[in-house]
């Protein structure tokens, strides 16, 4: 008998759940359920803001009114982007941000970096007292405060500033002895790393033939190359080196011989040979 009652209640739990499948597929023809509940929904784009158009309440600094409430993030960090120059020049400002909003600004430059295009300024902010950075197309007036000028090209007044600094003359310096400094940089890294000694006789030679320049030591240390020159780039200035002037020749060759005494390392020895061959002069005809 007990199977019996099993089986009428299989039975029982199939016939529920079948009318339960049922009642959930109705036919649109078939008659709402007593709760159901009518539901009309409108679609319309008026209301989607996109993130450009998003701006926040224009509330103002209560403790200086001359600033927005918040600075939104302007640009990405400033940091190692190829063709950013180092420049420090204090400036009032007027800017209008990326949401619109207005202010008024005391500022030391640092750092001059393109960005998407254009140009962008990360400075350290008298008034927030910290670093902001700033599009220079929405700059609507740069006044050097040093100087009093009110700057139209903020761009081409940051490279002279820069030019003019000793970073910039520093730079110019390697620019013009490009040659020199990646034969020197060859022989000095042969063995896999700069010693202080090679490092103070690559800085003497720069600083002896750019006697005018008023830059600290630490200036020129900074500008050095991070790497070795590719193998191209040194053929390329053992042919520019060679036609140097006797004297800078000699000097280049005196300096790199002081790199490879008789106790250093096999690779050093080897790579200063090498480049003294090269720089020697071709022998004269007769």
């Amino acid at each position: 008998m007990e199977w019996l009652f099993i089986l009428a209640g299989i039975a029982i739990v199939a016939i529920y759940l079948a009318r339960r499948r049922d009642n959930r597929h109705q036919t649109i023809d078939s008659e709402p359920l007593a709760f159901d509940i009518p539901i009309q929904v409108e679609f319309t784009t008026s209301s989607i803001i996109s993130e450009t158009e998003y701006t926040r309440p224009r509330e103002r600094d209560p403790t200086n009114p001359d600033l927005p409430l918040y600075d939104p993030w302007e640009t990405d960090h400033l940091r190692g982007i190829e063709g950013e120059i180092h420049v420090k020049v204090e400036a009032q400002i007027s800017y209008v941000d990326r949401d619109g909003q207005p202010s008024s600004r005391m500022m030391t430059t640092r750092t001059l970096a393109p960005w998407e295009g254009g140009h962008a300024i990360l400075a350290w902010c008298r008034g927030r007292q910290a670093h902001r950075t700033f599009v220079v197309d929405r700059i609507r007036e740069f006044v050097n405060l040093s100087t009093g000028e009110i700057v139209g090209d903020v761009v081409a007044h940051l490279r002279e500033a820069y030019a003019a600094s000793p970073a910039g003359q520093v730079a110019s310096a390697f620019s013009r002895h490009e040659a020199e400094v990646d034969i020197m940089l060859f022989v000095a890294r042969a063995n896999g790393h700069l010693s202080p000694k090679e490092r103070h006789l690559i800085l003497t030679y720069l600083q002896v033939n750019n006697s005018d320049i008023d830059a600290p030591t630490s200036v020129w240390a900074n500008a050095l190359p991070p790497d070795s020159p590719s193998v191209n780039k040194l053929k390329s200035s053992l042919r520019a080196a060679s036609a140097l002037d006797a004297a800078r020749r000699e000097m280049l060759a005196a300096t790199i011989e002081a790199m490879a005494p008789k106790r250093t390392n096999e690779l050093t020895r080897v790579a200063a040979a090498t480049v003294l061959k090269a720089l020697e002069p071709p022998p004269t005809a007769g």
